[in-house]
């Protein structure tokens, strides 16, 4: 085995180990890389107050679209989280290309994130990572704090507003913790 073949079995190794294995995480116990359509963004933009100054957190950020076009609404500190290294690496290069202002994002489990400051948290999480993160959030949260759901209504509490299916976009849900 030639010194060139033993470096390249190492690369594999290495990025198995570092990019295989927490995207296979997060597609299984996390949620799969599926974008929020931007009509659905623009949807939910409209029907929230957002202002200078705010703090948006997007859990399970993907792409980081959402915090991307949310930014250019209002001067807001927007936080995401992604876990899956390759998507995370493509939300970097996406919102350093669609230039998103003051867009923070995070290479690290949500659960670990202090919500207590957070304005509007945005999600378009499975049902069952929306109910962990919900149970997180009751206890994080100030009470004025919004958490919107796409596609996926938490079960154990009542939406405060729905914005009803139309077409091809799922039901949009808001909270208050």
């Amino acid at each position: 085995m030639s010194t060139y073949d033993i470096i390249f079995v190492v690369f594999q190794i290495i990025t198995i180990i570092f990019i295989g294995i927490p995207t296979v995480y997060a597609l299984f116990w996390g949620a799969p890389f599926v974008p929020t359509p931007n009509k659905v963004i623009q949807k939910i933009l409209h029907n929230i107050n957002i202002k200078d100054g705010m703090t948006v957190v997007e859990p399970g950020c993907g792409d980081a679209r959402f915090l991307t076009m949310a930014s250019k609404k209002a001067q807001i500190q927007a936080i995401g989280f992604e876990f899956s290294p390759l998507v995370y690496g493509w939300a970097k290069i996406r919102n350093f290309l669609y230039r998103g202002k003051n867009v923070s994002l995070r290479y690290k489990d949500y659960l670990q994130y202090d919500f207590s400051k957070a304005d509007i948290i945005f999600c378009y999480l499975l049902p069952h990572r929306m109910q962990i993160l919900y149970s997180y959030l009751k206890k994080h949260c100030h009470k004025k704090c919004i958490i919107i759901s796409y596609a996926f209504k938490i079960d154990t509490i009542e939406p405060y507003k729905t914005l009803k299916r139309d077409g091809n976009i799922s039901p949009i849900y808001f909270y208050k913790p």
